[in-house]
Formats: C-alpha cells, structure tokens, sequence
C-alpha cells in the first residue's frame, strides 16, 4: 500500500467526522474540527519504529509549523500501527540543548531518536495494532477526538513563549485603551509589560476567568479580570513617589482576553517564568533593544549565520548562540516597586 492511499485510509476509516485535508508543508497528515488541530502525524508506508517517526514529526514541526498553535496530539502510523501522544508531554523535547534541529527529517539520526525515547514518558504514548487493536482504537478516538469542545491549553515554555506573545499582539493589545508609542517613549514601558501581567495568572485549570488570580501580587505589574481597569503597573517617579498606573481595556477587550487564553495553560513552571523574566530583551520592541541593547544582533542575521555554519560543519556542526542582550541595560530608565504603599494613582 502506497503512503498516500494509507493516509487516505486512516482518515476515511477512523477520522471521517473531521477535516483531514489540510496541508500543512511537509506534515503527513492532521485531523481538525471548528476549534483548530486535533492530530499531527508523521506517516510511513512500511513498519517503523514509533520514536523514529515521532523524531522526524518533532524536526518537521520545528521548521514548518513552529508559529502555529500545536495539536491536542501528536502520532504516527504505517501499515500495522498507529500511535499517540498528548503534545504537552512531548514539550521537553523542545527544550533540550544538544538536539540537532538542522536534520533533514527523512535523514534522522540514532542519536536525536534516542534523545526523543528518553525524553518522552513511554506510559504517555497510547499504540494501537491494526489487526489487534481495532475496537480500542475506535474508543480511543471517540473519547479524546470530540467533535466540539476546546482543545488541551498548551503549556508555555522557552521555545513558544515568543510566539505567544506575538500572537497576544495581534489578539489582544489592540483591544487594551493604552498609548503604547506614549508609554514606550516617555515612560520606557512596552506592551510586554502588560502580557507579562497577563501571564502571571494562575487560572485554576479553568477557562473561567473570574477565577483568575495574580500569582505573585508583588510583581511590578498586575492583572485582575475583575476590575474595571484590570492592569495595575507600579512605578516610582522623579521625585521619589510611588505611582500606580491604571489601565482598561476598549470595547470588547474582556472577551478577547478570555478566548486568548482559552488556548494556553497560566502559570508557566517557575523556571520558565524566570527564564522569561531574565529574557525580556526578546519581548521588547527592535527599536528599543537596538538602542539600549549593547550587543544587539538582527535576527535574520542569526539565522543566516547558523545556516551558513551548518553548511560548512554540516548538521551535526555546533552551533554556539548568539550573544544575549542584557535586559538590565534595557531597564536602566525604569524602576519597578512592589506594591506595597501607594502614593498617588494615575489613570492613563
């Protein structure tokens, strides 16, 4: 059986109330509903081993899907199996410093499929034989491929948190009654300050935000859905005065707020906010990191710089990283309070 008409089998014999027509550059394969992708799948025409088809999906995501909002699952199948994972326990695998991200995925190596094993609970990978397996495969998928409902929320961590906030730029900022071109130039205060507000949220594993509450009140920058003006940011002034500046949101805001992060699981682990924190020089506008950043590096400059380098070495060449920003020389205009007492209160 060719690989073709193997896709087109699975997707007529187990995934028919869904979409399966999608394309998405070199993924074999993806089941979605009217919420977004449910199943992305590397696709083999002969039996193979399962770690080495997941290997090859995770390096097909990380050059051609990396900016779009992941799957409820990933899988794999060939001719006698098919399997899968829920994408959030294969994150770690985003996050591992010596995987070799340049491979062509057809051209995986030993060395990147045993890094995956490794790292990869085996008790969260769910395989099912084609000859064996056939009703407990059709009840798998009936339980965890609803036809409606919302997706797993994806967890944040060093890898999307950028692609997080990017798309919270398009989805949210331009709903927050703010003058981001005022406060970046006059007050050195930029749109990430309020994601990172947003992000400091335990959700209570709901969707519900009434039940949203501030992880760590003590941050330079708060949030509370239920206060008419939900951002609080607290600052001192020239003459030594705690300010508290006050924001809200336009029209509609609230709701936009509320289906963002439908999509993502708040509070990331305390070592990815941290890393976040001592990254903020990613966050902040080109403008601002070229004038206070003292090594800034384009970004299309680091990309080509490590192509060329994997050209030469070939992929399996290091790659040393570019030089970070320092986000202190970034804040140098700023200083941040806790809240503790408050002076005066402005609203903006």
């Amino acid at each position: 059986m060719l690989e073709e008409e193997l896709k087109n089998r699975i997707a007529t014999k187990y995934f028919k109330k869904f979409d399966c027509d999608g394309i998405i550059k070199r993924i074999d394969f993806s089941v979605k509903n009217d919420y977004g992708y449910l199943l992305w799948a590397e696709a083999k025409q002969q039996p193979t081993d399962i770690y080495k088809m997941l290997a090859q999906l995770l390096i097909t995501i990380k050059a051609d899907a990396w900016n779009l909002t992941p799957p409820k699952f990933l899988g794999c199948f060939d001719n006698e199996k098919i399997a899968f994972v829920p994408y959030y326990d294969v994150q770690p695998v985003f996050n591992l410093n010596d995987f070799n991200w340049t491979q062509t995925p057809s051209q995986v190596d030993q060395k990147t499929v045993d890094s995956v094993k490794a790292t990869v609970d085996s008790s969260k990978i769910f395989a099912f034989y084609f000859n064996n397996d056939e009703t407990e495969l059709k009840t798998f998928i009936a339980e965890n491929f609803k036809d409606g409902g919302s997706l797993l929320s994806t967890l944040i961590d060093k890898n999307n948190f950028i692609f997080v906030y990017q798309k919270w730029c398009k989805a949210v900022k331009p709903y927050i009654n703010a003058d981001f071109e005022k406060l970046k130039k006059s007050y050195a205060v930029y749109d990430c300050d309020f994601f990172l507000a947003e992000l400091n949220i335990d959700d209570n594993g709901t969707t519900d935000i009434s039940d949203d509450k501030p992880v760590n009140e003590d941050f330079y920058i708060t949030f509370s859905s239920t206060d008419k003006k939900p951002y609080e940011l607290l600052r001192r002034d020239g003459l030594g005065m705690d300010v508290s500046y006050k924001f809200g949101f336009k029209d509609g805001g609230l709701e936009r707020y509320a289906e963002f992060w439908k999509l993502y699981k708040r509070p990331p682990k305390d070592e990815i906010w941290k890393y976040i924190i001592s990254r903020l020089d990613l966050l902040v506008p080109q403008d601002v990191r070229e004038r206070k950043g003292a090594y800034f590096t384009p970004q299309i400059w680091v990309e080509k710089s490590q192509q060329y380098i994997a050209d030469v070495l070939g992929a399996s060449g290091t790659v040393a990283p570019a030089r970070e920003i320092s986000s202190t020389a970034l804040r140098t205009n700023t200083t941040y309070l806790p809240p503790r007492s408050t002076n005066k209160t402005l609203t903006l």
